[in-house]
């Protein structure tokens, strides 16, 4: 098919998301590269087609030789008003052109958004090369069968502390970013098991988080410190330190940031969270300072939020130790301000997985870019207009 199409100067196709950066696609896309100058990729959601999945238009032009190949990448966010725009107008979200060798294409083909904060981490180490990721245990009978409980799950989760049950996360369980969630206790009999994760060292800290996004929108992650040593269930992610610069709790402040979030939004579909996304997630240099305040910040938000009150004063609070821990965390990559600007801009009118509200990092007017770090500082909130006119009044 390639050959016939190729002959005629242009290729068409409606294929699954999955082709932009799907290991399984991998030679397709160097293919492409290698007899196409010039390939046109839209990434639509999955309301293009009222289905369950998400497709992507692809346009290849010019079969001419070449050395690079032109990349014309468009998204379509999936909004109502962004879906619209594209019915009507064929307006696409946003756009990102670029040449690339074959080689590159092969590995993935870019993203549309936020192309230049990618750039700028471009160099940065990876999450891959400084932690350890597992599935969590998976058992030989299904929970569920068609929807229906099968009636395993009283053999293999179990309330109390029984021999061959190690503490975990089980099946169902819920939790927001950095919040333990209630524990069970889960079968690690070798005769329950289906593959070998129950064998991973479950018992060392590591960071806990979703397979399955957590929503449609750029919050996708959600993950907590897990500083006593717990398994989970294969829905669930476990992520362990492989070197000294990272532990439970830099881990899951970078799983939770708004960094690892966009990167896992702009590469990923709208379900799972594959391991390997998460193990290329540029990832910065704490500093000994920045470790402990991320250690003291995350503690004091894991204490509010195990309070039932929420709302009022008290959820204020939580917002600003929630954004605080993520300022932090976005120090240490040493943006420049007005990248940094972009990047959380991203996830404006997005809910994140929290028990308390969460509101806009800057005012849509605001338009003086400084870091989050320094907007949040009590030197930052002295100097505002609105202080100084009242230092005036008292004066």
């Amino acid at each position: 098919m390639l050959d016939g199409l190729h002959r005629r100067g242009v290729l068409g196709f409606v294929l699954p998301r999955l082709f932009i950066d799907g290991n399984g696609y991998a030679k397709v896309r160097r293919r492409l590269a290698e007899r196409f100058a010039t390939l046109h990729v839209t990434a639509l959601p999955d309301k293009a087609f009222k289905a369950d999945v998400e497709v992507a238009l692809l346009i290849a032009t010019d079969p001419v030789p070449h050395d690079l190949c032109h990349i014309v990448m468009r998204k379509v966010n999936d909004t109502s008003d962004d879906w619209r725009k594209f019915e009507l107008q064929h307006h696409v979200s946003t756009e990102y052109i670029t040449d690339l060798p074959a080689s590159d294409i092969e590995r993935s083909l870019p993203i549309p958004d936020l192309p230049d904060v990618w750039g700028f981490l471009a160099d940065y180490p990876t999450l891959g090369e400084h932690a350890t990721f597992r599935r969590g245990l998976e058992w030989n009978e299904p929970l569920t069968k068609n929807h229906i409980e099968t009636g395993n799950r009283a053999k293999f989760v179990k309330k109390n502390r029984e021999e061959g049950y190690m503490k975990g996360v089980a099946p169902r369980a819920t939790f927001n970013v950095f919040q333990v969630p209630d524990m069970s206790y889960l079968s690690v009999k070798p005769k329950h098991q289906r593959v070998s994760a129950w064998k991973h060292d479950w018992g060392k800290p590591k960071a806990i988080l979703n397979k399955s996004a957590r929503s449609r929108g750029p919050w996708r992650l959600a993950a907590f410190p897990d500083i006593e040593g717990v398994t989970c269930y294969q829905t669930f992610t476990g992520v362990w330190p492989k070197s000294e610069r990272f532990d439970e709790w830099t881990l899951s402040a970078v799983l939770n940031s708004p960094v690892a979030n966009a990167f896992v939004a702009a590469r990923e579909g709208k379900t799972d969270v594959t391991i390997d996304t998460l193990r290329s997630i540029p990832v910065p240099r704490f500093t000994e300072v920045e470790a402990g305040r991320l250690r003291q910040l995350i503690g004091q938000y894991q204490k509010g939020t195990g309070s039932p009150l929420y709302g009022g004063e008290p959820g204020i609070v939580l917002e600003r130790l929630l954004k605080e821990i993520d300022a932090t965390v976005l120090s240490a990559y040493k943006m420049p301000p007005i990248l940094e600007r972009r990047l959380l801009d991203f996830f404006r009118g997005h809910e994140r997985s929290t028990s308390h509200a969460f509101t806009e990092y800057f005012p849509a007017d605001c338009g003086v870019y400084f870091s989050l770090l320094d907007y949040l500082s009590p030197e930052f909130a002295s100097a505002t207009i609105g202080e100084l006119l009242k230092r005036a009044e008292n004066h």
